[in-house]
């Protein structure tokens, strides 16, 4: 009995390790099809002039060299989207690496 109920958690586990895995990867995907977004949303809906009365003073600069004005927020959100999909895409490898959820499929030789 106590064979199975080991094997049961360690498929249980390597389940879980699998979830974590995958779910720091999409969140990746996730940040990085944000920032896609919020480039072409910015460069579309922004001004490329200050406006104080908005808070739209602070100037930053979009792909393609296109520069508008955001708040506070919008650009901390823009400036953070970026390297948090490079951080959250380099966790689930370092975590793919460590636990080897997804081990490569290598081809055998006869």
């Amino acid at each position: 009995m106590g064979a199975i109920k080991n094997q049961l958690s360690g498929s249980v586990l390597a389940g879980v390790k699998k979830c974590l895995t995958l779910v720091f990867f999409i969140i990746g995907l996730a940040f990085f099809s944000l920032s896609i977004l919020a480039d072409a949303h910015y460069r579309e809906n922004r001004p490329a002039e200050p406006q104080p009365d908005h808070g739209r003073i602070y100037s930053t600069r979009l792909s393609k060299g296109v520069w508008v004005y955001l708040t506070r927020k919008e650009e901390l959100v823009y400036q953070l989207l970026s390297p948090l999909s490079v951080v959250s895409i380099f966790i689930s490898i370092m975590l793919n690496i460590w636990w080897k959820a997804f081990p490569s499929r290598q081809k055998m030789k006869p």
